[in-house]
């Protein structure tokens, strides 16, 4: 698939073990019908009128799906410069074909997040380079959803307490140390019962250092020796994480689970939660 086409839509991902790649297809105009199909019997033409003019966007997909045995797209990606695009057309070209995860651009205009978000209801996972809601919430009720994996800029620690999916990661400017020790006790006591891993990372290099004192305060832990490394996968298919050191804790129903802090320009606190 062609690499210099400007879209708007990287529209597929397939699994690794498939073929690593991003097809980037376009989204139709308003007086577009098609994207061309390449001709390929030589020296004659097709006589079908249908495939005269070529495959829409949505054949392609479909195509593409049929020929690597996929039932899914793994990724719908909306670009920056989707502005350009209707939800009309994207509606039309997606249809009926099943999306895994939605992966926003940070310059996603907020109508047309909403609107996509209202269109397509049947995904696993959802990243978003930004908060584009205007209030509290209608961001809860994405949140609420019971997704495998959530990855937002600027949540904070009531809005993930509300979440009930796998793998949680936040951007944020700042971290409330006090904060974090409430959030792991309410998850000691039953918040967030899917969790497999938790991460959040502060931007902000002049935020204090995160201190084991204050973010453990209360807790019953064990410190791991820094020489040992344990393995972690958020996924039997994932990739494994490998941990050094941490602070190890149970929750009320006996779940083990591991709190590592780290700090440097990027300071980071994240829960793994053994099987």
């Amino acid at each position: 698939m062609a690499k210099n086409l400007v879209s708007p839509l990287r529209l597929l991902k397939l699994p690794e073990k498939v073929i690593d790649e991003y097809f980037i297809l376009p989204l139709l105009s308003k007086n577009q019908e098609s994207v061309p199909f390449p001709e390929t019997v030589q020296g004659g033409k097709f006589e079908n009128e249908n495939i005269n003019r070529g495959f829409d966007v949505g054949d392609w997909i479909k195509h593409l799906l049929f020929i690597f045995n996929q039932t899914s797209l793994i990724e719908l990606y909306i670009a920056s410069n989707s502005v350009v695009w209707s939800l009309d057309s994207l509606c039309r070209t997606i249809q009926g074909i099943e999306i895994h995860k939605l992966f926003f651009a940070f310059l996603v205009p907020d109508y047309n997040f909403r609107s996509i978000m209202e269109t397509f209801r049947n995904f696993r996972a959802i990243v978003l380079r930004r908060n584009p809601f205007e209030n509290k919430l209608d961001l809860q009720k994405v949140l609420i959803q019971n997704l495998d994996s959530i990855k937002c800029h600027r949540l904070d620690i009531d809005d993930v307490l509300i979440c009930n999916s796998l793998i949680i990661f936040c951007i944020v400017p700042n971290i409330k140390q006090k904060g974090l020790n409430r959030l792991l006790k309410l998850f000691i006591f039953g918040a967030m019962p899917r969790l497999k891993h938790l991460r959040f990372v502060c931007t902000n290099r002049f935020n204090g250092p995160l201190q084991e004192d204050t973010v453990m305060k209360g807790i019953s832990y064990t410190v791991q020796e820094p020489n040992i490394i344990r393995t972690f996968r958020e996924s039997p298919a994932s990739k494994e994480i490998n941990i050094r050191e941490g602070f190890d804790f149970q929750r009320a129903d006996g779940t083990k689970a591991t709190v590592i802090l780290l700090d440097g320009d990027a300071k980071s606190f994240d829960i793994f939660v053994w099987d």
